[in-house]
């Protein structure tokens, strides 16, 4: 079980790392990209073609809408608590690694993502 933890940590810091690498000009074509990705349309897209400030207003709660959905597994640690050998000990500590892991690892992750991928106007949220 550790392992494979290990497995998943190592390839989130290394996706992380592989970002920063290709945000500053060190991928296939040597072109440094910082945040020009961001200018055109920008971080927030319309949805579904509704125009104006209306759909980048329903875009962003949509997209928050699936985060918090996606995020929803981390009351797992709580659900196994009653399960857990000296749970007053050992369930604050689990809280507080998961914590991190999500807030450090996954908005890393996706900040980096975010930069590095151009945003279509075309592309329609589902």
């Amino acid at each position: 079980m550790v392992w494979q933890t290990a497995v998943k940590v190592i390839s989130i810091v290394g996706l992380i790392i592989l970002g920063i690498i290709l945000d500053l000009g060190s991928g296939p074509n040597c072109d440094l990209i910082g945040f020009r990705y961001w200018r055109s349309p920008g971080p927030f897209n319309q949805l579904n073609e509704i125009p104006g400030s209306t759909g980048r207003f329903l875009a962003f709660w949509s997209v928050l809408a699936q985060a918090v959905f996606s995020y929803q597994g981390t009351k797992i640690v709580a659900l196994v608590a009653g399960e857990a050998e000296n749970p007053r000990k050992n369930v604050p500590k689990a809280i507080n690694k998961t914590y991190w892991v999500v807030v450090v690892m996954q908005l890393h992750h996706h900040s980096l993502l975010q930069l590095n991928q151009q945003v279509s106007r075309h592309y329609q949220i589902l």
